[in-house]
C-alpha cells in the first residue's frame, strides 16, 4: 500500500517524505491505539489524510476525533 501511496502522490500534491511514509506505516499497523504528535507545519494532517484514505480504500469506516471542533473537522 505505500508503494501505491508514494506512486500515486504526485496526483495528490503530496510526496510523503521519509519520516512521514514511516509514520503511515506505523498508523496503518495492527495496533489498536496510536497517536501521532508533532510541531506545527510538519504535516501531521496530510499524512493523516493518506492514512484515512488507506483505511477508506480497504473497507473501513473511518471517525476523525480531536480535542476541538475545529481541528476534528480538518
Amino acid at each position: 500500500e505505500l508503494i501505491r501511496l508514494n506512486n500515486n502522490a504526485k496526483d495528490e500534491k503530496f510526496k510523503p517524505n521519509e519520516g512521514q511514509l514511516n509514520a503511515i506505516q506505523t498508523l496503518c499497523g495492527d495496533s489498536q491505539l496510536l497517536v501521532m504528535v508533532g510541531r506545527a507545519g510538519t504535516g501531521k494532517t496530510t499524512t493523516l489524510k493518506s492514512v484515512v484514505r488507506l483505511h477508506q480504500d480497504a473497507g473501513f469506516k473511518v471517525i476523525g476525533m480531536a480535542p476541538s471542533a475545529t481541528a476534528a473537522a480538518q
